[in-house]
């Protein structure tokens, strides 16, 4: 394999590859890059994505594959820090 996690996305309990897509993503790479591996359900579900964009994410989805057939990352560190200030009784970064 080569380095780092595929370029796939979880995303209400489906997998998808976006391999193809990273460089035409309206948001920018980084922000699916940062997620490779991981669960995107809430940041996906936050932006409020169109229509076309589900339609074209169905397009990616990897049949017959679930979130557990991939090892599992390590949380990511902004997620961490996050919850040390929620622990420490600070507000969360806006």
């Amino acid at each position: 394999g080569g380095a780092g996690p595929e370029q796939v996305l979880f995303i209400d309990g489906g997998v998808y590859d976006v391999s193809s897509f990273v460089g035409k993503h309206p948001g920018g790479q980084m922000v699916l890059q940062r997620l490779f591996g991981r669960d995107a359900t809430e940041g996906f579900n936050k932006v409020g994505h169109k229509d076309g964009a589900r339609a074209l994410m169905q397009t990616l989805r990897v049949e017959g594959k679930t979130p557990a057939d991939y090892p599992v990352l390590a949380p990511l560190v902004e997620e961490a820090q996050q919850v040390k200030g929620v622990k420490r009784g600070l507000p969360p970064p806006l």
